[in-house]
């Protein structure tokens, strides 16, 4: 009977061997588990990273086309503004052409065109294209049926007032002082455009140096001997067509 307890202890060695080797195993496989689930959810992590990273540099590119664009556009707007404020230059051969023709150097065809230039003047009453269209365009308003010397008249009287310290010291000034001339206050002046005699007179006086106005400040439209302000208060001085001048 002794040897019972020996079989038994035999027993109860196996049993723990044998426990202890299952432990072993299921360790080793929860180990393996372990490993294997962590590799997956690294995977599962660096693809999500790879994804936000490239969705950034997408939009990144785009902000950067986008940008791109905008400053292209813009610089194609400036190029185009440039362009059309660049002035254009006459060759000096054309308006020697022109002078030696005995043509005006500049003539202008309309307001838009003589507004475009500088206004500036000089005392001999010469000035530049904005000044001689505003000349001509007076001797049209008011002296339009009238010959060439009626119409340097008008031009003359214009900058007889220019050098009278009684009026102002610009043509401009001059034509569009209030209450003076007819035409421009009945809108006349800014519906009529100077004609082939127009600039034949302004040339006349401009170029020829023509001056046979002896000075006059006034003229108006002959009356059937009526007595108006102009002749009683002002000096008659002579008739060129329909129109008596004054001083």
């Amino acid at each position: 009977m002794r040897s019972y307890p020996i079989q038994n202890q035999g027993i109860l060695s196996w049993e723990r061997s044998a426990g202890r080797q299952r432990r072993t195993q299921a360790g080793n496989a929860r180990a393996i588990l372990s490993r294997e689930a962590g590799s997956r959810s690294l995977r599962v992590a660096y693809a999500k990273k790879k994804r936000r990273i490239r969705k950034r540099r997408l939009r990144a590119a785009r902000r950067a086309a986008v940008i791109l664009a905008a400053i292209l556009v813009m610089a194609a707007i400036i190029c185009k503004i440039m362009a059309a404020e660049e002035p254009v230059e006459v060759p000096v051969e054309e308006i020697q052409q022109e002078t030696e023709a005995g043509e005006l150097p500049h003539k202008a065809t309309g307001p838009e065109r003589a507004q475009q230039e500088p206004i500036q003047e000089t005392r001999s009453g010469s000035g530049n294209s904005y000044n001689e269209y505003l000349l001509a365009r007076i001797a049209m308003a008011e002296a339009e049926g009238e010959s060439i010397e009626g119409k340097a008249m008008v031009i003359r009287v214009v900058l007889n007032r220019k050098e009278s310290s009684a009026f102002p010291d610009t043509i401009e000034g001059v034509i569009f002082e209030d209450g003076q001339f007819t035409p421009v206050e009945n809108g006349r002046f800014e519906r009529v455009e100077p004609d082939a005699e127009c600039w034949a007179a302004l040339n006349m006086v401009l170029i020829d140096e023509w001056d046979e106005s002896e000075g006059a400040l006034y003229f108006e439209a002959i009356y059937n001997g009526e007595e108006t302000w102009h002749s009683e208060n002002l000096k008659y001085i002579k008739t060129v067509g329909n129109h008596n001048f004054y001083r």
